[in-house]
Parts: C-alpha cells; sequence; structure tokens
C-alpha cells in the first residue's frame, strides 16, 4: 500500500521543522549521512516499514515514510553510542568481554528502532479507537439533524464544527 502522500518528502526538509530536537535530528542525519543511509536502506526492509506510510497517515503525523525512517535512525544511532560508551565502561568495571558491550549496544540499536518504528502505528489505533468511540454520538446527531430537514452537506459541516474530538477532524 502506497498511502497518501505527504506535501514534506525530502530528508534535508527536516532542518526546517520548528521542533529543536527534529531540527537536530534532521542535520544530525544529513551530518552523517554516509554513515547512516546505508542503516536506512537497511531499516526499509524490516516489515514494519512496509506499512510506515499508512500509519503515518492514520496517526496524522507529518512526515514522508524517508523523513520518518532518517529520524528513527538517527535517534536510535545516538542511543547506540551511548549504550556502546556504557557498556565499554561497563565491560572495564565488571571485567566482561568488550565483544559482548558490543553486542550489547546492537541489541538496544535495535530495540530503539523498532520501538520508534512502532510509534506510528500505536497512535493510529489510538485515534481509530477514539473515533469509534464518537461514532455513537456523532450518528445520533446525524439522524436528528437529517430528520429535522437539515441537507447531507450541512449535516457534515456542523458535524466536523463539533466537538468529536478525532472523528471532527
Amino acid at each position: 500500500t502506497s498511502g497518501p502522500q505527504v506535501n514534506t518528502q525530502m530528508v534535508e526538509e527536516l532542518t526546517e521543522f520548528n521542533s529543536p530536537l527534529l531540527s537536530s535530528l534532521g542535520k544530525l542525519f544529513l551530518r552523517f549521512e554516509l554513515v547512516l543511509k546505508p542503516k536506512l536502506k537497511a531499516v526499509k526492509k524490516f516489515p514494519v516499514s512496509k506499512e510506515l506510510a499508512y500509519h503515518l497517515y492514520s496517526a496524522n503525523m507529518a512526515y514522508s515514510v524517508q523523513q520518518y525512517l532518517a529520524l528513527t535512525v538517527a535517534a536510535a544511532s545516538i542511543v547506540f553510542f551511548i549504550a556502546l560508551v556504557l557498556s565499554i565502561l561497563g565491560s572495564v568495571i565488571l571485567k566482561f568481554s568488550v565483544l559482548l558491550a558490543l553486542l550489547l549496544a546492537i541489541g538496544v540499536f535495535l530495540f530503539t528502532l523498532v520501538i520508534i518504528l512502532l510509534i506510528p502505528k500505536s497512535i493510529g489505533q489510538r485515534r481509530g479507537d477514539d473515533t469509534s468511540s464518537e461514532l455513537p454520538f456523532a450518528l445520533r446527531h446525524m439522524s436528528s439533524s437529517l430528520r429535522a430537514g437539515i441537507g447531507l452537506h450541512k449535516t457534515l459541516q456542523t458535524i466536523a464544527a463539533a466537538d468529536y474530538g478525532v472523528l471532527s477532524q
């Protein structure tokens, strides 16, 4: 499923976001693009990445798949380096293998990737649940309006203007 397209498609546009965190992650990705781009291509092959466009749209997140994957790889790389430093320090203090420390950092990297990739799906499901909970009230409102002789178009405008949460959106 290709999903709907978002206006902001390019990874380079991440530096222009209002959020300082997202802007910094975008700059980090672009600065280390030669190292991070192969990781991005590998992450694209994850099964979760195949439906990412749909989940980003469902979660109302204004990122392209490429942008979200770039942010994910940049954030997971930061976590990897922190985990690597801490695990190497732990290996020196607790006297276990540096190879084990590296494997631990790689495991933390992969865990972080998967968690961040699942965020849009979780948000989208929550929005769907919120819509389902508001639906009976909105349908009752629509029924009353249509019985009162108000046209369908005007009724839908009223529902959109009313406070039915995600459903009104």
